[in-house]
């Protein structure tokens, strides 16, 4: 997880700056450690999952420490392959409302995965299903609603696609799925689907569209 949050940091700095990407983490880091220590002793989000100790070291000593940068790869890859996936429409109006959905939602599919693969791996607690996803999906609405400054770059530099971080989800989104299919989740089949279902047509769409706008001069509108 440690290397995946650099990773999908690094798929953004074609476009961020560095100082944008160090707020971004810290951001991320600090809101999400706060969001699960409140879960461990309180239920709330998630429910009650006490983390077995199959990793010694704890944050505040209750949370094991690579899930904060779980969240990192998580929120910082979702988001990414979001702009990328409503990028043909990026120039309508509550386009960023667009994205916040989009990524939340995209952060929860992953992270419905990722507590099979902590099952698989004995350091997440036995996982369900509807409870923690809601609390992900709150969850990583209050996050990317939090980091969304960092994600504003004042530089007078035209944003180029985001497919690297829709190829990284994607490929996360497989990983998870097989480890669900391993401890035999039925939700293994909802994202793997999901992760095709979503991958194919992002990837073909903006050519489709620009390529519809292209011979329809009366539906063009300027992308700002």
């Amino acid at each position: 997880m440690v290397l995946g949050a650099f990773v999908a940091l690094a798929c953004l700095g074609d476009r961020l700056p560095l100082q944008n990407l160090v707020g971004l983490a810290l951001t991320i880091l600090l809101t999400s450690m706060g969001i699960e220590l409140v879960g461990v002793r309180s239920g709330f989000p998630f429910g009650h999952h006490p983390f077995p100790q199959a990793l010694a070291y704890r944050l505040a000593g209750e949370i094991p420490w690579p899930l904060p940068f779980a969240w990192v790869c998580l929120v910082a890859t979702s988001r990414g392959a979001a702009q990328e996936i409503l990028r043909p429409w990026r120039g309508h109006p509550g386009h960023g409302f667009r994205v916040l959905g989009c990524a939340a939602v995209l952060v929860t599919v992953l992270a419905s995965g990722l507590q099979s693969f902590g099952t698989v791996s004995r350091a997440y607690p036995e996982p369900g299903l509807v409870v923690p996803c809601a609390g992900w999906l709150l969850s990583s609405l209050a996050v990317l609603a939090l980091a969304f400054p960092w994600w504003i770059d004042k530089r007078p530099v035209t944003p180029g696609p985001e497919r690297l971080s829709l190829a990284m989800w994607f490929l996360l989104g497989v990983l998870f799925a097989t480890a669900s299919a391993r401890v035999g989740r039925r939700p293994a089949l909802v994202i793997a689907l999901a992760a095709v279902a979503l991958f194919i047509p992002t990837v073909l769409c903006p050519a489709l569209w620009s390529r519809f706008r292209g011979n329809h001069p009366h539906s063009q509108t300027v992308d700002r």
